[in-house]
């Protein structure tokens, strides 16, 4: 019974990879041409600032950021700020962010567009456009603009700035919240699968690869931020984060010394 066991191994990350390619090269091909990726023309301010006003831009801290995606080490308040140009735009703009920081604010000119942090588990179902990503709506104007982002959190953070029209928003919106809930959805079914032989087959390896899916299932809820349309604080957020990665690597390691054992029953 034992060398079986690597056989649904294989079938299972096959089926992985046949279900991811086909959703992101529909997507991937299907970009908005609307959504503009500003990461790149962005800086980071690379010292202390604790007023709630961004620091200027002449000041000789800023720093450009290197590619679309921004990166962080630890760190409990971060400042970013970069120019849109807004002429010869009729409707309203929205930056979009990652939802991987705990808050955020953003200032246009030094003013600010809501009078207070944005927090990245606020339940979509009480905002005007329902979301579990950070998006800030940009009013028009006459003239370049200065924006400035606040992100507040305590763990490394990777977030992209995405500039569009609601339109792309829209389009946005549904494509992220597809491939969310799809990969959601595949680990779920992979996790009953695999529960389902370990009670059928009775071989331990089964288990190991279920206790893998629901911590990957866990991990994936707080990746994409599905769990902002839970009921559920930051604080327990955050231990959710730290366990389910925690267990991800136990079992992963569980997973691959089965293997080798395997392996080494194939070869007697």
């Amino acid at each position: 019974m034992a060398p079986s066991a690597m056989k649904p191994s294989l079938l299972q990350f096959l089926f992985l990879l046949l279900l991811a390619i086909t959703p992101f090269s529909s997507v991937m091909s299907s970009e908005a041409p609307l959504i503009k990726d500003i990461g790149s023309e962005m800086e980071v301010f690379d010292g202390e600032w604790e007023q709630a006003s961004p620091p200027p831009a002449q000041h000789s801290d800023w720093v450009p950021i290197n590619g679309n995606v921004f990166t962080s080490q630890p760190k409990g308040n971060i400042w970013i700020r970069g120019s849109i140009d807004t002429t010869n735009i009729m409707d309203s703009q929205w930056l979009v962010m990652s939802p991987l920081a705990n808050s955020a604010r953003v200032f246009l000119d030094g003013v600010p567009t809501s009078e207070n942090l944005q927090s990245h588990l606020e339940s979509p179902s009480q905002e005007e456009i329902p979301f579990h990503h950070f998006i800030f709506q940009l009013p028009s104007s006459e003239s370049t603009t200065e924006i400035s982002v606040n992100l507040q959190s305590e763990v490394p953070i990777s977030t992209f700035f995405k500039l569009t029209n609601i339109e792309g928003l829209i389009g946005y919106i549904t494509k992220n919240l597809f491939i969310s809930v799809f990969f959601v959805a595949a680990i779920s079914v992979l996790f009953i699968y695999n529960l389902f032989l370990y009670f059928t087959v009775k071989d331990t390896v089964y288990l190991w690869y279920s206790a893998l899916g629901l911590s990957a299932l866990a991990y994936t809820l707080s990746l994409t931020n599905l769990v902002a349309y839970f009921n559920i604080s930051e604080n327990n957020f955050n231990n959710l984060t730290k366990f389910a990665l925690i267990l991800m690597n136990i079992f992963s390691v569980g997973v691959f010394v089965r293997i080798i054992k395997v392996r080494e029953l194939r070869r007697v």
